[in-house]
């Protein structure tokens, strides 16, 4: 087995492997990698935006092709929903702890009554 190619720098964005076959019946390996942890690395390593980490991993990372075993980005949500929860157009939504904080109080208010 060739070995697998790594993406420099984005190791706790590693989150498995996959094994696919191709038309000619030979086994490829690939390394998968996380879209979402890889924009909070490109975020709070090189103090991107959102936005710009996002564009960086679609023509830097997703549109590279270097060779067989090319490592591949898997997203959680589909592109809109990311868009959203990254804030990338502007509009407003709340921080993780803000929403935690709010769905602490309404756990809290459902259980008091």
């Amino acid at each position: 087995m060739t070995e697998l190619i790594k993406m420099d720098g984005l190791d706790k964005a590693l989150i498995g492997r996959s094994c696919i076959w191709d038309s000619t019946g030979r086994r490829e390996d690939r390394l998968i990698y996380s879209g979402e942890k890889i924009v909070a690395i490109l975020i709070a390593r090189d103090g991107m935006t959102a936005e710009e980490a996002m564009e960086y991993i679609e023509y830097n990372i997703e549109g590279a092709y270097v060779g067989e075993q090319t490592p591949c980005v898997m997203w959680s949500q589909f592109m809109d929903d990311l868009e959203r929860d990254y804030n990338v157009y502007g509009t407003e939504k709340p921080e993780k702890k803000e929403r935690k904080k709010r769905a602490k109080k309404t756990d809290t208010k459902k259980q008091s009554i």
